[in-house]
């Protein structure tokens, strides 16, 4: 048998949908922090910077709120993170939104010039546009998310209208789940 937690009666009640959604769109943003990581086989240099929303509305400190809440359930992860891939193809190359991402950071931040240091972004404006991307759950449903697909200047980000959602390929999925 169940041991009855305490504050059962008054404790809040949630389910998948009971949590504030971020709306796609264009956001102002606050970097935290930004590391360099290697991924994959292929040994895929990326750029990952955490930031949190900062654009003096309703959802200021968004990915703060879900780590705080996360932290109640023991499952704390941080959510704010865009992940950028540095090197073209060839990794000699500089892929061309990274250095979309470095303009608009530039452009973000007056006086600020990239210096290859990516500890250098920690407390710089970015703005990203984000969009609501189909993802599989773990019961078989196709549920969505709001995740940052492109950097964009901090200033104007909020009139930047979302894109398309982004869906999941049919091909790609089982049989028995209907799309």
């Amino acid at each position: 048998m169940l041991k009855r937690p305490g504050d059962f009666e008054t404790a809040q009640s949630a389910s998948y949908g009971t949590v504030a959604k971020l709306p796609a769109g264009g956001h102002g943003c606050m970097i935290h922090k930004a590391e360099v990581v290697t991924v994959g086989e292929e040994h895929i240099v990326q750029l990952h910077i955490y930031f949190d929303i900062a654009e003096h509305g309703e959802y200021d400190g968004f990915y703060k709120a879900k780590f705080e809440h996360g932290k109640k359930w023991g499952t704390p992860t941080w959510q704010g993170i865009f992940k950028q891939r540095v090197y073209g193809a060839d990794e000699s190359t500089t892929n061309p939104y990274f250095k979309g991402l470095i303009t608009a950071i530039e452009e973000s931040n007056p006086g600020y010039k990239w210096n290859w240091d990516e500890k250098s972004l920690a407390g710089k404006r970015i703005g990203f546009i984000f969009r609501e991307e189909e993802f599989k759950s773990t019961k078989g449903e196709i549920l969505t998310t709001v995740r940052p697909a492109w950097a964009c200047g901090y200033d104007g980000a909020g009139e930047i209208e979302a894109p398309t959602v982004k869906k999941l390929d049919p091909s790609k999925l089982p049989a028995n789940i209907a799309h």
